[in-house]
């Protein structure tokens, strides 16, 4: 069985995963959200360690499952 991870924005101010926008230099969401904030605060990782070892929400834009923006 193969699993892939999918790739995530963590904003670690509010503790929401967002999904990866791809192609940009710069960590940022596809739902837009994170485009206003300072790149400092947002980290890249899978979704599954986000909601795993940074107890992360799901941002409700980016995926089905999620809540909140």
């Amino acid at each position: 069985m193969v699993t892939h991870t999918m790739d995530g924005v963590l904003n670690e101010v509010t503790g929401t995963i967002h999904r990866s926008e791809p192609g940009t230099a710069e960590p940022r969401a596809t739902c837009g959200v994170t485009y206003h904030l300072d790149v400092g605060r947002l980290s890249e990782m899978s979704v599954e360690r986000a909601t795993a070892d940074h107890d992360a929400r799901k941002c409700g834009r980016c995926f089905e499952d999620g809540h909140g923006y």
